[in-house]
C-alpha cells in the first residue's frame, strides 16, 4: 500500500489490479479485510502492522499489534512496535511500563531502547531521553540514528557547540568511528584535506569493513570537491558484495567527476556482477557513459586524468 496525501491510496488487488481508493474507505473496507487474512501469521502481520503504521493508521494497528503480543508472547519486535503504537496514540504510560518490565527482564537492544527514547520524548521525560540515547550509544556507538539523535538533543536543549562536544565525548568511546567521520566534515569544508586523511585512514584501520563508515566517507569525500581522493582512498578497500551499493554508487560518481574512466569501466562491470535489481538501470547508465565516445565525454565536461 502507499499512501498519497489528500490523492487516497493505491494499491494492487487480488488480481493484479492497481486501484487507487480513499483513505476512509480504504479504513472501513479493505484494511481489515488485510490484516483478517494474516490474523494467525506472526510474520506477515507484522509487515501489515508497520506498512499500516507508515501511513498513518496508528489508532487502527493497536488491535493487531496486541494480536501480535498474543501470537509472539514478549518478542522484541512485538514489544516494540506495540509500544510504539501506544506512544503515539495517547498511552504513553502504557508504552513506558511494557518498555520497562521488558528491559527486567531482558538484555537491552537498540529496537527497545529506540522506542523507549521515543516514548520518553513523547513524554517530555528530557533527562530519561538523555540517559536512553547515552544507553544505546554505549551499545552501539556508530548507531546513526541513535548517534544524530544525541546530537539534535544537545543542539535543542542547549546549543551547537554543546552538540559538537557531545560529538567528541562518543569519539571517544572505545570502538567508535563514525562521530570522528561526522566531526571531520567540518575540516574538510575548511579544505584541510591532508588532516582529514590522515583522521579516515586511521579509523578505516579499525572500520575499513563497516559499510557505513566507506559510505560516509566517500560521500564526504564527494560533496566537497575531492573527487580523487575518494577514489584513492576507497577504491582498494571497496568489495560491492560487502560493502553493497551506496559507497559504490559513490565512487561511481567520483570517476565521473574526476575523470577517471578506465576505473569506473572496471568498477562498473564489478557492480553489474551482482544482484542489485533495483540499480540495474542505473548502473547500465553509469556503463553507457563510461563507454561513450571521447568527443562526447568532452562534450560531457568529463575532466581528464
Amino acid at each position: 500500500m502507499n499512501t498519497q496525501k489528500n490523492r487516497g491510496i493505491h494499491w494492487t488487488d487480488g488480481e493484479g489490479n492497481e486501484r487507487v481508493i480513499s483513505r476512509d474507505a480504504w479504513r472501513a473496507d479493505i484494511l481489515p479485510r488485510v490484516l483478517a487474512g494474516h490474523w494467525h501469521d506472526a510474520d506477515l502481520l507484522f509487515l501489515d502492522v508497520v506498512i499500516g503504521t507508515e501511513d498513518g493508521f496508528r489508532e487502527e494497528m493497536l488491535p493487531f499489534a496486541a494480536r501480535l503480543l498474543s501470537l509472539e508472547g514478549e518478542s522484541e519486535r512485538a514489544i516494540a512496535c506495540n509500544a510504539f503504537l501506544q506512544a503515539n496514540t495517547g498511552k504513553v504510560k502504557d508504552a513506558l511500563s511494557a518498555l520497562g518490565s521488558y528491559l527486567t527482564a531482558h538484555p537491552p537492544s537498540l529496537r527497545i531502547l529506540y522506542t523507549l527514547a521515543q516514548a520518553q520524548e513523547i513524554s517530555g521525560d528530557r533527562d530519561a531521553l538523555r540517559r536512553t540515547l547515552s544507553q544505546g550509544l554505549l551499545l552501539d556507538p556508530n548507531e546513526p540514528a541513535f548517534l544524530d539523535w544525541w546530537y539534535q538533543f544537545h543542539k535543542e536543549t542547549l546549543n551547537e557547540t554543546q552538540a559538537e562536544k557531545a560529538l567528541f565525548e562518543m569519539a571517544e568511546v572505545r570502538g567508535s568511528w563514525l562521530a570522528e567521520i561526522w566531526l571531520s566534515r567540518a575540516l574538510l569544508e575548511d579544505r584541510k584535506i591532508a588532516e582529514v586523511l590522515s583522521i579516515y585512514n586511521r579509523l578505516l584501520n579499525t572500520a575499513g569493513n563497516e559499510s557505513l563508515a566507506l559510505q560516509e566517507i566517500s560521500g564526504h569525500l564527494g560533496e566537497t570537491g575531492y573527487f580523487q581522493e575518494a577514489l584513492d582512498l576507497m577504491y582498494p578497500l571497496y568489495e560491492p558484495d560487502h560493502h553493497g551499493p551506496l559507497t559504490g554508487l559513490n565512487l561511481l560518481q567520483a570517476c565521473v567527476d574526476a575523470g577517471a574512466i578506465e576505473l569506473g569501466r572496471k568498477l562498473v562491470e564489478r557492480m553489474l556482477q551482482q544482484e542489485w535489481p533495483h540499480l540495474r538501470a542505473v548502473l547500465a547508465k553509469f556503463r553507457d557513459d563510461f563507454y561513450r565516445s571521447p568527443d562526447d565525454l568532452l562534450s560531457a565536461r568529463y575532466i581528464s586524468n
